[in-house]
């Protein structure tokens, strides 16, 4: 668990929004990654199940040797607290835990320890132009499963 992550990468949280977008109006699970302090990526696991009310994430399937620091999921109803479910999973998936909501704007998303209370999560541009490209080609290629 990385407790010195300070920020997350604009187009990881824009990632983050454009598939609970994409998702809506079923829920969407991950782990979250970081690298040097940073939130980077968000980590999709095979067999993750999901529905209007719930999304079940198969940890166990995650590649080994990520460096995971939480988690992140959407609630479609717009209402980004925490469940009581939610709450069960944060304290046992790292200390960074984002929860995104409809209508997946800017604004629409909170990161909470593994308490559930609150946390300041700066919002960086940072830029890699090779990394870009790579998530554009992630984020059409999930539009797409999405889609099918």
């Amino acid at each position: 668990m990385n407790k010195k992550v300070k920020a997350i990468r604009k187009d990881a949280l824009n990632f983050i929004l454009e598939i609970g977008e994409s998702a809506h109006p079923e829920e969407m699970v991950g782990m979250l990654t970081a690298k040097k302090k940073v939130i980077t990526d968000m980590v999709l696991a095979p067999g993750t199940y999901t529905s209007d009310k719930s999304a079940v994430m198969r940890v166990n399937q995650l590649p080994m040797g990520l460096n995971t620091v939480g988690s992140v999921h959407s609630h479609p109803s717009g209402n980004i607290s925490p469940s009581k479910t939610d709450l069960e999973m944060f304290s046992k998936n790292g200390d960074f835990h984002i929860i995104t909501g409809y209508p997946f704007e800017k604004n629409n998303w909170v990161c909470y320890n593994r308490k559930g209370e609150e946390r300041e999560l700066e919002v960086r541009d940072i830029e890699n132009k090779e990394e870009d490209n790579l998530w554009e080609k992630e984020l059409e290629r999930l539009k797409e499963d999405i889609d099918e």
